[in-house]
């Protein structure tokens, strides 16, 4: 297994963002006297983390770079800030054409990864998890497989919040991502529409 973490430059946020990468690279399995090696190029899983988090959430609270060295897969964790994973044209911030669409082109250009639909799958945690099915169905042509982990589909909710200090429970916070949250229901910010 490898893991790389490092920094990318990419024209849908318009600066430098963060990404951490595991793959199968090295695949020995030295406590079962195997050099299973996967081949390549490897289908990759796009794994978005939730709010407050970062790319290196996983890596240092789940056993996820054993999954993809039990698996043979590759995943690539972007950075989403607390987006929701959402393009937001005012601040030049294009988190969902990020990681439906540039995200896959910059990673195959780098790493050895499969260009293949079937091959290309996004999940993600709680917010991560709405970025994930949002993302998911509207680059449809570029994954075959989306998974949810308690997945923060709040779109019915969050028009009824008020001026909470919370984050989690502010209509100002989620006005800055979703924008106006009247037009949210129905729009491709809505993962039930």
């Amino acid at each position: 297994m490898v893991l790389f973490r490092g920094d990318i430059k990419c024209r849908s946020l318009q600066r430098r963002t963060s990404i951490s990468v595991i793959l199968p690279a090295d695949n020995l399995h030295f406590l079962n006297d195997t050099d299973e090696v996967v081949e390549k190029p490897y289908k990759t899983l796009y794994l978005l983390h939730g709010l407050y988090g970062s790319d290196d959430i996983f890596l240092a609270n789940t056993s996820i770079q054993k999954f993809a060295e039990d698996n043979g897969i590759a995943i690539v964790i972007p950075c989403g800030e607390n987006s929701f994973y959402l393009d937001d044209h005012a601040s030049n911030r294009l988190f969902g054409e990020y990681v439906g669409q540039e995200l896959l082109e910059i990673t195959r250009n780098i790493f050895p990864l499969s260009d293949k639909r079937e091959d290309t799958f996004i999940a993600g945690f709680s917010m991560g998890g709405y970025g994930a099915i949002r993302n998911g169905l509207k680059y449809s042509q570029n994954f075959s497989k989306i998974g949810m982990i308690s997945a923060a589909l709040i779109t019915d909710d969050i028009v009824n919040y008020g001026d909470n200090h919370n984050v989690l429970y502010s209509r100002c916070f989620y006005e800055s991502v979703f924008g106006n949250l009247d037009e949210v229901k129905g729009s491709d910010k809505d993962p039930k529409y």
